[in-house]
């Protein structure tokens, strides 16, 4: 993105599509590229402007940006090991000469992401048992959630889950929560909530439950590729 710190006019308006990684280079590269600086204010930072930067306008589909990786972790999502959302799940709803079944048409919506998003619940109790009663407990809700999924009890034991590590809604943070606005700056405001909200999270580091858990559904998404 560095030849737009050099052709796009002070002033101009420029629309960012997306709120990821590309859209973070292309703000720094009209920000901090163009001149501008951060100074300490407070427990937080002020940007300064040079007065040479465009006027940048965020959008993307789903309105709410993507969440932080953990700082100074290593990701270690390629060692998760699915309980629900396996290649074998996968393969029984494909179907397929594996499964000695005809091959399917996959309805990701309806058959899969429930696998997703309870294997993004299973990662959050089980990583929250570690941290509260080490790894002998994380195995055991492992285990517990595993066969709760099979049997057909799993939201009871998730219910029982949250009571003692709290709720955890898998969809809120796949999706973005389900909010209403009442105008232009009520958005701005929650948005700017969310933001706050990650970060704090991210510092946290990749041991925090939240993060374990969102790192987890990148692992079921390759999984559902292959």
């Amino acid at each position: 993105v560095d030849r737009y710190t050099r052709t796009i006019p002070r002033g101009a308006t420029v629309g960012v599509e997306g709120l990821g990684l590309v859209a973070t280079d292309v703000i720094m590269a009209l920000t901090v590229g163009r001149g501008g600086s951060f100074a300490e204010s407070g427990d937080r930072l002020r940007y300064l402007s040079s007065g040479d930067e465009p006027r940048l306008r965020l959008f993307s589909r789903s309105g709410f940006p993507y969440c932080s990786k953990a700082v100074a972790t290593v990701d270690e999502s390629d060692k998760f090991e699915a309980v629900v959302c396996t290649k074998e799940a996968i393969g029984a709803i494909r179907g397929g000469r594996a499964t000695g079944q005809p091959r399917r048409q996959i309805d990701f919506r309806s058959q899969v992401l429930p696998l997703v998003l309870a294997e993004m619940q299973i990662r959050y109790y089980a990583q929250s048992a570690l941290l509260a009663n080490g790894r002998a407990a994380s195995d055991e809700v492992t285990r517990q959630l595993g066969q709760a999924w099979r049997d057909g009890s799993y939201e009871a034991v998730v219910m029982g889950l949250a009571g003692r590590y709290g709720e955890l809604d898998p969809w809120v943070h796949f999706f973005g929560p389900r909010r209403d606005y009442v105008s232009s700056k009520d958005y701005e405001s929650q948005i700017y909530s969310l933001v706050e909200a990650d970060l704090c999270e991210s510092l946290r580091g990749g041991s925090a439950p939240v993060k374990s858990h969102t790192r987890c559904s990148a692992t079921c998404g390759t999984s559902c590729a292959h």
